[in-house]
C-alpha cells in the first residue's frame, strides 16, 4: 500500500468517527408534554330566568278617583247604575236605594244559604222585565242577608249596626240608645224620610238628602208587604246569639223615630250602602 492511501484512509477514518460523534451528541428533539386526560366538554343547560321565575297573579286594583268627593253623583261601574250621595256627620252615605240586580226572583223563592234579590211586586226570573218595572226604577233592589252582604260597589259597603246607630244618634235630640230593640232617636225618622207622597202619611223633611223611601219588604213567608209605609234597611251585623239573623233599621210612615230591631236574614229589606273610610 502506498503511502498517499494510507493518508487518505485514515482521514476517511477521522471523518466517519466524527460524523458518529457528532449524531451521538446530538439532542433528541424535544417530547411534548404529554396532554392530560381532559373532562368532556359538557353543554350547560340553558335556562329561562324569566320563566323560572314565579311571577305574582295580577290583581286589579279599583279605580279610584281622586277628584271624586261626597255630594257627587256615583256611577256603579258593574252596571253603570248613578247613584246620589250626601255627607251626614262624617259619613258618606248613599241617597238611593241599592239597585244593584244581578238575577232575580219571585218572593216565594227563599232562605239563608243562597244569594236572592227580589223586585217588589215582581214574580219572575227575567232581569230585564224586573228593571222594566216602576218599582225597581223607584225604590231599587229587596235583598236577602246573605246578597245585601255582598252587593255593594267597591269602596262601598253595608253598614254596621253601629255604623246605623252613629247616623241616627248624630241627627237625634231624644233618646237613642245603640242597644234598644224598638223605637228611638227622633226626630232622625223624620229627617231622614225623603219628602214626598209616596210616603201613605207624607211627615218626611229630608235635611240631609238621605230620602229614605217607602220601599216594603219581602217577608218570611214568601210575600211582599207594605210598600208605601215602610222602609227596612239592613245593617251587616249578625245578632251573636242567632246567627240566622241579623239587626236592621226600619223607618214607618207618619214616625219621627226610627225602630232597630233583627229579622231572620232570610227577609228581603232595601240596602243602603255606606262609603269607606
Amino acid at each position: 500500500m502506498t503511502k498517499n492511501l494510507k493518508i487518505f484512509l485514515i482521514f476517511l477514518g477521522v471523518v466517519v468517527l466524527g460524523s458518529l460523534v457528532a449524531l451521538a451528541l446530538q439532542s433528541p428533539e424535544p417530547v411534548e408534554d404529554v396532554v392530560e386526560n381532559e373532562e368532556p366538554e359538557v353543554d350547560e343547560p340553558v335556562i329561562d330566568e324569566d320563566a323560572v321565575e314565579t311571577e305574582e297573579p295580577e290583581i286589579d286594583e279599583p279605580v279610584v278617583d281622586e277628584e271624586w268627593s261626597c255630594g257627587d253623583d256615583f256611577i256603579d261601574e258593574r252596571d253603570n247604575q248613578t247613584y246620589s250621595t250626601t255627607k251626614i256627620g262624617n259619613q258618606c252615605w248613599m241617597s238611593e236605594n241599592l239597585a244593584y240586580l244581578p238575577e232575580v226572583v219571585g218572593p216565594a223563592t227563599g232562605d239563608t244559604a243562597t244569594k236572592y234579590y227580589y223586585v217588589y211586586g215582581y214574580d219572575g226570573t227575567d232581569v230585564e222585565a224586573a228593571k222594566a218595572t216602576s218599582n225597581y226604577q223607584t225604590y231599587g233592589v229587596l235583598y236577602n242577608h246573605l246578597a245585601a252582604d255582598n252587593s255593594c260597589p267597591i269602596g262601598w259597603h253595608l253598614p254596621t249596626d253601629e255604623e246605623w246607630h252613629t247616623l241616627e244618634d248624630y241627627l237625634a235630640t231624644d233618646n237613642c240608645s245603640d242597644t234598644r230593640n224598638n223605637w228611638g232617636c227622633s226626630p232622625a225618622g223624620t229627617i231622614l224620610k225623603a219628602n214626598t207622597a209616596l210616603w201613605d202619611m207624607n211627615t218626611g223633611t229630608d235635611n240631609y238628602d238621605f230620602s229614605a223611601l217607602p220601599g216594603g219588604f219581602r217577608d218570611t213567608y214568601g210575600n211582599f208587604y207594605y210598600l208605601g209605609s215602610f222602609a227596612n234597611f239592613w245593617s251587616s251585623s249578625e245578632v251573636d246569639s242567632r246567627p240566622w239573623s241579623s239587626y236592621y233599621r226600619y223607618h214607618l210612615s207618619g214616625f219621627s223615630t226610627v225602630y232597630r230591631d233583627t229579622r231572620g236574614q232570610e227577609f228581603g229589606f232595601s240596602v243602603r250602602c255606606l262609603r269607606d273610610l
